[in-house]
């Protein structure tokens, strides 16, 4: 199944069904006027802890955006959205617990996931240089995976690595647990077809879960993981606050449906 392609938002906010995840690609470049107004006291907090104005741009304009689309699904106003987080450090909205969503960002480049089936994780990254990729591999990956990587010629190891690398980003997202709970415990396919290949904890692998990979343009490599219920996945372009785009018909957004 190829990856779902990312087109302009429609003019109405998009209504999400219960087996769908919709995702949307936010450009972090340019800053709005009204961006740094709609977050809380913890956020600017945050935003003003950044070295370089660059980071503290990228942060803003990404919760900025986070709550505009938040607040479009839910009906309520961006700035008056809530925010809490789980014992693992998951952030989600206060009182919501329906409205599932996990954010990823790399460079100028920020992806967005939005569920009400259940949690679901996401992760983007642009090519970089990585200094002893298969020395993390070897100190990261499962056993398979590492195998897969090495069996790539030299110079398309680095998206093989990206590929490994952003499916099991997105998988221990949707968990809630990150890196720390462990990069070795499941495995991920290497090339163009995402797939979850295994799971040691018997209760995930009950669960069920969907590995989608996502094409955000820009060289970048993305990766969606969903429960089970997921059937279709919507990818949508953020029109900016300080870059808006031209609007397309309603029925916009790319699509694909789960095998």
């Amino acid at each position: 199944m190829g990856s779902p392609t990312f087109s302009p938002a429609p003019r109405e906010h998009p209504s999400l069904a219960a087996d769908e995840v919709h995702v949307w690609r936010i450009a972090l470049l340019h800053e709005g006027a009204a961006d740094e107004g709609l977050l809380d006291a913890g956020e600017l907090v945050r935003a003003r802890r950044f070295q370089f104005e660059r980071h503290r741009r990228r942060f803003v304009v990404l919760h900025a955006a986070l709550r505009r689309l938040l607040a479009g699904y839910m009906g309520e106003a961006p700035k008056g959205l809530r925010f809490e987080r789980g014992e693992r450090g998951k952030p989600s909205l206060r009182g919501e617990p329906e409205l599932q969503y996990n954010l990823s960002d790399s460079g100028e480049l920020g992806l967005l996931a939005v569920s009400r089936s259940g949690p679901v994780g996401v992760d983007v990254e642009l090519p970089r240089r990585v200094a002893s990729l298969e020395a993390i591999a070897r100190r990261f990956f499962a056993p398979q995976e590492l195998q897969a990587l090495l069996e790539y010629a030299p110079d398309q190891r680095p998206l093989a690595f990206r590929r490994i690398w952003t499916r099991k980003e997105a998988y221990l997202k949707a968990l809630g647990e990150g890196i720390a709970g462990g990069l070795a415990g499941f495995v991920v396919s290497a090339d163009a077809d995402a797939r979850l290949l295994s799971v040691a904890d018997p209760e995930q692998a009950r669960r069920g879960w969907r590995l989608f990979g996502l094409d955000p343009g820009g060289q970048a490599d993305a990766a969606l993981v969903a429960v089970e219920e997921v059937r279709e996945v919507r990818c949508f372009e953020h029109a900016s606050a300080a870059s808006p785009k031209a609007q397309p018909p309603p029925d916009a957004g790319g699509r694909a449906g789960a095998p």
